[in-house]
């Protein structure tokens, strides 16, 4: 009688997943990062690390899109140039990546990681997100493309 139960809780397992259009397989699957974003990684880390914002804004695309607002909807996309951003380095890297509950900077986060976590990157590998800074892979190059700023 007991595995009656077992043999209906497996099956109904099996119909809800044939419903739902996906396997065990893809739920599971994991995004990894590709080798030329890591390498990217690793030169836009030493660059904040030793605290080059020029060496940060040569590995970055003009205009360089900063997104305000806190819903979606609400959003305000301002494009800035490279004295702009350089000038704005010091603020884009004490703000909190919104990754933990207790506060933390952006800087915190660049130091503790080494390694792109693959929860960081797109299923596509042209894009990775740490906390709220994006990056895209452009005309071949990576490229730090966006960060997203509360209201402003």
């Amino acid at each position: 009688m007991r595995y009656k139960y077992i043999s209906n809780a497996v099956s109904l397992f099996v119909i809800c997943v044939a419903l739902a259009g996906c396997d065990a397989p893809v739920l599971a699957a994991k995004t990894a990062c590709t080798a030329d974003a890591q390498q990217f990684w690793k030169r836009f880390r030493i660059a904040v690390l030793e605290n080059n914002p020029s060496g940060v804004a040569d590995l970055t695309q003009f205009p360089f899109i900063v997104s305000s607002g806190i819903v979606d909807t609400d959003r305000k996309n301002t494009s800035i140039q490279r004295t702009e951003f350089i000038k704005r380095y010091p603020q884009l890297l004490s703000q909190d990546p919104g990754l933990k509950i207790e506060p933390s900077t952006m800087l915190d986060l660049i130091k503790t990681s080494e390694q792109l976590k693959e929860s960081f990157c797109a299923s596509d590998g042209e894009q990775f997100r740490a906390g709220d800074w994006v990056f895209q892979v452009k005309s071949q190059n990576w490229r730090f493309v966006q960060v997203y700023v509360g209201d402003e």
